[in-house]
């Protein structure tokens, strides 16, 4: 397994590459080949930026990293020096500020400050190497630039984690001695605002209830931690806050390592899952923060989630992390990400500053919950339903509450929110699908489809009935334009495999289909076997399955993701079951799911009809 000499070296292999292309666009006059949707601007900073979570590390402890761009060697100040020079100077032929005027209003210092605010954190780290080297009228010019940004973007601020990024700025320039106007009022009223995003036994809402995802962790956690450690501890207030977060995270990292499975990977679900193995980057943070968590199981969990990607990840000819998740694929990726927004998973580098002899590095005597025990895992907090189901070394996540559909509205059009957070259940060794408007991955869905075959729905947005004697509750509207057309549900966990229940009331004729979880597949290996009413789908290491019934005929059958749209691999194939075209009217449909190891195929899947018959006949 990953060690820290190896994780070291992994921090460069894939962060100077990044850097020498980044300058090398930089020179030619390029921002990006994949931009962000606000602009190419944005995405050079990604590109630029979000590299020195990984490497001030290494520079703070003396690594003379070098550089090499045509023909020349550059230290990381040099690199560094040009980009940051170069990019304020207005007019000049490598500045993002001369394309200032064409951004909509506040977007740009949004945008911009949230990867500047990891380059001064980067800076904060190690002054001496990247902040000592400017002359005193480069400090104050590039600290009153960065200022300047931090302030619009506070005031003007995505009402969610966004006001850490220029909390940071801030913070750090206070640390550099540039205690400007507003510094400590923003600090105070910033603050007081992201304590507010705090719902109690651990949780924080991201804004809007309902977006719980892993930034749950490796932001809305991560941040207040890291922010103690580089701010002014004669801050007012700071020692009170500083325990507020190290409670809170404590209540949190209770629950959080059972998102983990046996090969590390974090169970996949909601968005900025191309930012990969920042899932662990609290761990390493709570333990500099001085967190209560085992400092040899926070060290596991680390390695193992960044050795899960450093070993999986099927990347082109070169060592930059493109984006996608394990392989190159911009179709399962926001707008927001580009060419080089994969690296805010240098967050875990952090890491690198603790030392070797550290206990958080003695990783060979203890376990992670998937590789020595089967659990249920409950939030603490009773209005968040997820449910987290370790068996057999792998994690399903069973989703009752996440979602981005609020106050009746689709409020971010990201990409593709409805896979990402609204499929029933989620899979660390499984993936899923993402859609495209002409082939929506219904893997782990029920959809309704039109008579004409030209819509299918998606549960983007459903009601949290709760978590009742053993089942998650929810009903949704498949239609928006069909509210009398509704899907009633019960997810049932039964430890390795699960039972969904759904009361269907249709209003107009549609079809009725269901899938199950989907396999990955890197080759045309992918036999399929039916036994009576069952359907298993065979990769070479797991086994998909599928058991329905229902009160109409259905018909079971393979399906397929759309080519480059499923986490895994470029292709994959899920179980499913179809119904004729159905006519107004209350229909009822059970069905039992496995995802297990080859060898396994001996499991038996749950009796759907005996599920369907208990539940249709208690509610009647």
């Amino acid at each position: 397994m990953l060690d820290r000499r190896g994780m070291k070296e992994y921090a460069k292999q894939i962060c100077i590459p990044l850097m020498e292309r980044t300058l090398r666009r930089a020179r030619n006059g390029n921002f990006a080949y994949k931009a962000d949707q606000v602009g190419f601007v944005p995405a050079f900073l990604e590109n630029f930026c979000r590299p020195f979570w990984g490497i001030a590390p290494l520079l703070a402890q003396g690594e003379d990293l070098v550089l090499h761009v045509d023909d020349q060697e550059l230290s990381v100040f040099e690199y560094m020096h040009e980009i940051l020079t170069g990019g304020f100077s207005g007019g000049e032929a490598c500045s993002w500020e001369r394309y200032r005027e064409y951004f909509s209003p506040y977007a740009y210092e949004n945008q911009n400050i949230t990867e500047l605010a990891g380059l001064c954190i980067g800076i904060c780290f190690a002054k001496n190497q990247l902040w000592e080297p400017f002359s005193q009228e480069e400090k104050d010019w590039i600290a009153k630039q960065i200022y300047e940004m931090a302030v619009t973007a506070f005031d003007h601020s995505w009402p969610n984690n966004h006001y850490w990024f220029p909390l940071f700025a801030v913070t750090v320039l206070k640390r550099l001695g540039y205690c400007f106007e507003r510094t400590e009022d923003m600090l105070s009223e910033g603050l007081s605002f992201l304590d507010r995003l705090y719902i109690g036994n651990g949780w924080y809402k991201d804004g809007e209830f309902g977006r719980f995802d892993y930034y749950e962790a490796w932001s809305l956690h991560l941040y207040p931690l890291l922010w103690t450690l580089i701010a002014d501890d004669t801050f007012e207030g700071y020692e009170m806050r500083r325990k507020s977060y190290i409670e809170r995270t404590n209540q949190f990292l209770e629950f959080y390592s059972f998102w983990f499975d046996e090969k590390g990977a974090n169970v996949p679900f909601g968005r900025s899952l191309s930012y990969r193995f920042a899932a662990c980057a609290l761990y390493p943070t709570a333990v500099l923060a001085g967190c209560s968590i085992e400092p040899e199981l926070a060290g596991r969990l680390t390695c193992m989630n960044i050795d899960f990607f450093r070993t999986h990840y099927r990347g082109e000819e070169t060592d930059i992390l493109e984006e996608g998740y394990l392989y190159h694929s911009s179709s399962v990726v926001e707008g927001y990400t580009s060419d080089g927004g994969a690296y805010w998973c240098c967050k875990a580098f952090l890491a690198l500053f603790i030392p070797e002899e550290h206990s958080f590095w003695n990783t060979e005597n203890v376990k992670i919950p998937a590789e020595h025990s089967s659990y249920l895992a409950v939030p603490c907090n009773e209005n968040i339903h997820m449910l987290f189901e370790g068996n057999d070394g792998m994690v399903t996540m069973y989703n009752n509450t996440a979602q981005y559909y609020h106050q009746g509205i689709m409020t971010h059009k990201f990409g593709d929110v409805r896979s990402w957070y609204s499929k029933f259940a989620y899979h660390s060794a499984g993936g899923f699908g993402c859609s495209c408007s002409d082939n929506l991955a219904f893997d782990n869905m029920i959809s309704l489809m039109t008579p004409d075959h030209s819509m299918s729905s998606h549960r983007l947005g459903f009601t949290d009935l709760g978590y009742v004697d053993g089942a998650l509750h929810s009903v949704h509207v498949p239609f928006a334009n069909d509210p009398q057309t509704t899907v009633e549900s019960w997810i049932i966990p039964l430890g390795g495999a699960h039972v969904r229940v759904h009361r269907v009331e249709l209003s107009q004729p549609y079809y009725v289909r269901e899938g199950g979880f989907s396999l990955g597949r890197w080759d045309d290996y992918c036999p399929k076997e039916i036994r009576e009413n069952e359907l298993w789908i065979s990769g070479h290491e797991y086994v998909s399955a599928i058991k329905a019934a229902a009160t109409v005929p259905l018909k079971t059958f393979a399906a397929d993701v759309q080519a480059g749209c499923h986490l895994y691999a470029p292709l994959a194939s899920y179980p499913a079951y179809g119904t004729e075209l159905l006519n107004p009217g209350t229909y009822w449909f059970a069905s039992g799911f496995i995802f297990a190891k080859k060898g396994s195929e001996e499991k038996r899947l749950p009796d759907a009809e005996a599920y369907l018959m208990r539940f249709k006949n208690d509610l009647k």
